[in-house]
């Protein structure tokens, strides 16, 4: 019985302490005419914007989505305070607590087969997300970390996924996501 219940105890001490984040829900209502066979997905981004690895996607039946991711990327850059270039985000750029990350971004392909990933022929339009009447900014990193930049730019991200609603203004602000469907309209 000792044994079985050391056992259970490293066990549960393993999975807590290995840095698994909760998975994120997203989901939304995609504006104006929606193809019958589009999907919606969640990939990674380089720091030109380039969609790179696909994280999760769903269907979007009428235009409503809900993509969760769970699994991290597979592999995140170093964050470098020079080579962030995220929404928002003006020099003098700061990074503190180290670690990996990655910028991410939705995309929307007509899943003809539907496989769940884009197919030669099956190009990728952006999803601009909006939580309410601002702009959505997504990321994941692997540890605890603080950036922060000109015009009051600051954010405390956790470990794993982060969705962050973007205000723009004087200063600029990031309040946490509301849970809210959100807004998603298809880039031209």
């Amino acid at each position: 019985m000792n044994v079985m219940r050391t056992a259970l105890t490293g066990l549960a001490a393993l999975l807590l302490g290995s840095g698994t984040a909760a998975p994120m829900v997203l989901q939304g209502q995609l504006s104006g005419e929606v193809p019958p066979s589009l999907s919606v997905g969640i990939w990674t981004v380089s720091p030109a914007g380039q969609p790179q690895q696909l994280l999760g996607s769903a269907s979007a039946p009428q235009g409503h989505w809900q993509v969760t991711l769970s699994a991290p990327p597979a592999a995140a850059p170093t964050l470098q305070a020079s080579s962030l270039n995220w929404p928002g985000l003006l020099p003098p750029v700061e990074v503190s607590g180290g670690g990996s990350g990655q910028e991410l971004r939705a995309y929307a392909f007509s899943d003809s087969n539907h496989n769940g990933q884009p197919d030669p022929g099956e190009p990728l339009r952006e999803v601009r997300l909006r939580d309410g009447d601002q702009p959505l900014f997504l990321v994941w990193v692997d540890r605890p970390v603080r950036v922060s930049g000109a015009h009051g730019y600051q954010t405390e991200l956790q470990a794993g996924w982060n969705a962050r609603q973007l205000v723009l203004g004087p200063s600029i602000q990031l309040r946490p996501y509301s849970g809210q469907p959100l807004n998603s309209r298809l880039s031209p």
